[in-house]
């Protein structure tokens, strides 16, 4: 039975690296073209040309954001042996960003709402009170910092365990310096590649491998 539960969270974590990410990138292409403007009310004419697509978009999105949690929580049982600070503060921020970015996806649904109101010049005032107000700010901020740090340390963690793949961290480094070019398809692409790479190394870990990580003991083989 403890060899089937250890089976069951090895293979959950290692199929959440892999679809995770896959989602995230499908939902990068449903959602709104990248634009140098980052306001709220700047999205409402996207939304209102399909606003069916702009649903689909957030509702896939937030089904990635789930499942990002157990494929964090995989990659800290991967580092806990060896580096447990790092998988530890690592873990806690990124799960503070997949938190936050819950609320950014709770104002798109709101926006999405939004076009079907009669008086639109109401609503973007709305959205301009929203944006102006420090909860959102403080929110963004969070989420900003939170899966940016965490995914740094944790990237650095990976770099210093035998179990992960180098391509593994080089490309959700280069994933991250992506996104903040505003290359968001691309980035979304080295961050499939990455994580389902691990993901592939999980689901066929034997589990012998996969508890020896959380031990800090040296594994015989991958």
């Amino acid at each position: 039975m403890r060899r089937r539960v250890t089976a069951l969270r090895r293979v959950g974590s290692g199929v959440s690296m892999i679809v995770a990410p896959l989602l995230l990138l499908t939902s990068s292409a449903l959602g709104p073209p990248h634009r140098a403007s980052q306001q709220l009310a700047d999205e409402l004419p996207h939304i209102a040309a399909n606003p069916n697509r702009f649903l689909t978009f957030v509702l896939v999105s937030l089904v990635a954001q789930a499942l990002l949690v157990p494929a964090v929580m995989g990659i800290a049982h991967l580092l806990r042996g060896r580096r447990a600070i790092l998988a530890l503060i690592g873990m806690a921020l990124t799960m503070v960003g997949i938190l936050s970015y819950a609320v950014v996806h709770g104002v798109q649904l709101v926006q999405q709402q939004m076009v079907h109101a009669a008086d639109q010049e109401q609503m973007i005032a709305l959205l301009q009170r929203l944006e102006a107000g420090i909860g959102l700010k403080a929110i963004f901020l969070v989420f900003i910092l939170g899966l940016f740090l965490g995914w740094v340390i944790l990237s650095i963690g990976m770099f210093t365990t035998p179990l992960v793949p180098r391509a593994v961290p080089i490309s959700v480094l280069a994933s991250l310096v992506l996104n903040f070019a505003g290359l968001e398809l691309l980035s979304r692409f080295f961050f499939l590649v990455g994580l389902a790479w691990l993901g592939v190394v999980v689901v066929t870990m034997p589990d012998e491998v996969w508890l020896s990580a959380a031990g800090g003991a040296e594994p015989a083989s991958i």
